[in-house]
């Protein structure tokens, strides 16, 4: 089946403090002739993002995307990060329609900003109990979503000091044993990649995979609002090598544009 996709604009968030992940997911991008602006701090906290079909975040750390350069480091312009209003602009492009896709360390940043379903199994791990500094995983795609559109049923995901992601569920248990409250409804999130339940490791050298990675979520696609969020755990592009899931960030770009 045949569709349609209007032209669109892409936009790719770049802070003023430097980050591999963003040049390479730049350069891919251009690679492929997507029409795509940058969008550096205080043109998020400007807003106007309703122009683009989907944002894309690389992954880098929350604190550094909230807060950027030091102010006592770097002249103002650079410094600040997109802070709270920008965090704001964010949400509201996504509630109100928009596509925001996180890469690994991004995805903490959206789901913790926007108070999504989604837990990150591996945070606050020791290096002793969960350790994968660069290594490929094995990773099963439901490839009857359609943001797994023309991939495979395994693939292997570019892990490098990643993540794991699972659904939150409430408890309903209390200290007197089962409570009698009504259910929360079920969160609007879809898994499309899980990591594999055996062989995790299919390169490199990991320590903790099984009890950490084993069946978890690698990429979720999170409604919220009008709009979705759709979480990386892992880098898809990372460093323009792991051509096997470039198709993953295309779907998640051309589902938003239709």
């Amino acid at each position: 089946n045949l569709t349609t996709i209007k032209k669109f604009k892409l936009g790719i968030y770049k802070s003023w403090v430097a980050n591999m992940d963003e040049g390479w997911t730049r350069w891919m991008l251009k690679e492929h002739a997507f029409d795509l602006d940058t969008l550096q701090d205080a043109d998020i906290r400007r807003g106007d993002l309703e122009k683009y079909a989907a944002i894309i975040i690389p992954s880098q750390r929350p604190n550094s995307i909230m807060h950027g350069h030091d102010i006592s480091r770097m002249p103002k312009e650079y410094t600040g990060g997109i802070g709270l209003e920008g965090t704001k602009i964010f949400d509201e492009y996504v509630k109100k329609g928009g596509t925001l896709i996180t890469f690994d360390r991004a995805s903490d940043f959206a789901i913790d900003q926007f108070g999504l379903p989604i837990v990150n199994v591996t945070k606050n791990l020791s290096n002793k109990q969960f350790f994968i500094p660069g290594s490929l995983i094995r990773a099963n795609v439901d490839t009857k979503k359609s943001l797994a559109y023309g991939m495979q049923a395994e693939i292997a995901a570019s892990f490098s000091r990643s993540r794991a992601f699972k659904i939150y569920t409430p408890s309903y248990t209390g200290e007197g044993g089962k409570e009698d409250r009504k259910r929360a409804p079920a969160p609007k999130a879809e898994i499309i990649i899980k990591f594999a339940e055996k062989d995790l490791l299919m390169s490199g050298w990991a320590q903790g995979e099984d009890k950490y990675l084993k069946g978890k979520a690698a990429m979720i696609d999170v409604e919220h609002g009008a709009g979705n969020v759709v979480l990386f755990s892992f880098r898809p592009q990372f460093r323009g090598q792991p051509r096997g899931t470039y198709k993953l960030i295309f779907n998640a770009i051309f589902e938003a544009a239709e």
